[in-house]
């Protein structure tokens, strides 16, 4: 599995777990993540994961550790898809403060912005 092998050798390279995102993770690898120490990203595209899982997953984990992102590929994207994950999460009860944990506030933490 791609995901264990990529923790795998974060650790092996001695990088604390708490300084790398790992990225376009399935729902069901979130916590996972989560657990080991790493940010979970949560990566927004039409073909893979769309913004109704990304809502279901903050409801369900809450928003601690993850960070909701976008794709620009060569698949179908979407420029406003943050925005559009933000208002799908407010409207399904996320509080403000969750939504902006999710959308912002963790990835400007994690780059000390």
């Amino acid at each position: 599995m791609v995901f264990k092998k990529l923790a795998r050798l974060v650790l092996r390279a001695r990088i604390s777990p708490e300084r790398a995102i790992i990225d376009h993770l399935p729902h069901d690898l979130v916590s996972e993540a989560r657990n080991l120490g790493f940010t979970a990203g949560v990566t927004v595209q039409a073909v893979k994961m769309t913004a109704s899982d990304a809502v279901s997953i903050v409801s369900r984990l809450g928003a601690f550790g993850i960070v909701i992102n976008s794709d620009f590929s060569n698949a179908p994207s979407y420029p406003l898809t943050l925005p559009k994950v933000a208002q799908e999460m407010a409207a399904g009860g996320i509080s403000k403060e969750e939504v902006e944990r999710a959308t912002y506030t963790n990835i400007k933490n994690f780059l000390k912005f």
